[in-house]
């Protein structure tokens, strides 16, 4: 009954955009792109290098629960796309490269409420920021559902478990602070999650749905989603521990020239390392390994390598 409800508001807005031809179309396809992974990972790798590497490191620890709570919970309930459930729903096209695997809950919905939410409460004091990115998270919550890739409870759900580990990252903060070698013992626990994330995903079974002689939903497919994201996932508090450790970065030092360069040229990095390297690293490494290597070298690049490189940078300058 729950889902008839979900499928026929789904409709509702598949109607509406036919009504207002389609008008709004491009919007929310725009829109939901600040759910992704480029836009967010250029915004958190910006304010972690040039603007509060503390804030920024906690947008990284909100998007890394985001992507490992998501990922288990997909795998989990295995519940199908909403056209996939009902076949008089037709999603926007153009959004379909980024609506694949199963559809509860949202990942984009998750994804955001944990980076913008998180600038929200990073940036409190800024009325305008912080106002504009609870707009933005709700907007693009709701585009999931205009665009018909996921249903109400997919958005809901998702926007419950980004508010918890908003609140819960913060304490994750404090507990960490207080006490000796708790880096250690965090960076040990987030390590046997993403392995047991990846086996779990690898190991179990998925259903087996054909329409047609067609899979809906290709098993391997997801196992490899599961590997690359926990690759994202250990590959930010590996880069925290070493910084932590070893590096101990601070976004305050250079000038503003030196922030916008900095910026610039690792930005220019981090697209090539998101958008280019991935089919290297597969056919170097076979899928699996690749699909691991190619996130973690991304989220180890920014919050460790590059780090690294700036404050060695700005040591050398100042003797």
């Amino acid at each position: 009954m729950f889902l008839n409800v979900q499928l026929e508001y789904l409709l509702f807005l598949q109607s509406l955009r036919g009504i207002t031809g389609h008008v709004f179309d491009g919007f929310f396809s725009f829109i939901t792109i600040f759910g992704e992974v480029l836009v967010p990972v250029i915004v958190m790798a910006g304010i972690y290098w040039c603007i509060n590497n503390k804030i920024g490191m906690y947008l990284f620890w909100n998007s890394a629960m985001a992507y490992l709570s998501n990922i288990l919970i997909k795998i989990t309930a295995c519940v199908y796309r909403p056209w996939m459930l009902d076949s008089r729903i037709h999603p926007v096209p153009k959004v379909l490269k980024t609506a694949d695997g199963y559809s509860f809950p949202s990942g984009h919905t998750a994804g955001s409420t944990a980076v913008w939410g998180g600038i929200a409460i990073g940036f409190w004091q800024n009325k305008i920021l912080r106002y504009s990115m609870i707009l933005l998270v709700l907007l693009v919550a709701f585009s999931r559902n205009y665009l018909g890739v996921h249903t109400p409870q997919d958005v809901l759900v998702s926007l419950g478990i980004g508010i918890f580990f908003l609140w819960f990252t913060r304490k994750m903060f404090i507990w960490v602070e207080g006490g000796k070698n708790r880096d250690i013992i965090l960076t040990v626990i987030i390590t046997i999650l993403g392995v047991s994330t990846i086996l779990y995903g690898c190991l179990k079974s998925y259903p087996m749905k054909y329409v047609n002689g067609h899979l809906f939903i290709n098993p391997e497919e997801i196992k490899l989603n599961v590997i690359s994201r926990m690759g994202y996932v250990l590959g930010i508090f590996y880069g925290w521990f070493l910084d932590r450790r070893f590096i101990h970065f601070d976004s305050k030092i250079g000038t503003i020239t030196d922030k916008v360069i900095r910026f610039i040229v690792g930005g220019s990095l981090v697209c090539i390392l998101l958008t280019g390297t991935k089919c290297i690293f597969m056919q170097c490494m076979g899928s699996k390994i690749g699909c691991f290597i190619q996130p973690f070298i991304l989220t180890l690049f920014i919050t460790a390598i590059y780090p690294f490189f700036i404050t060695i940078y700005h040591r050398y300058k100042l003797k």
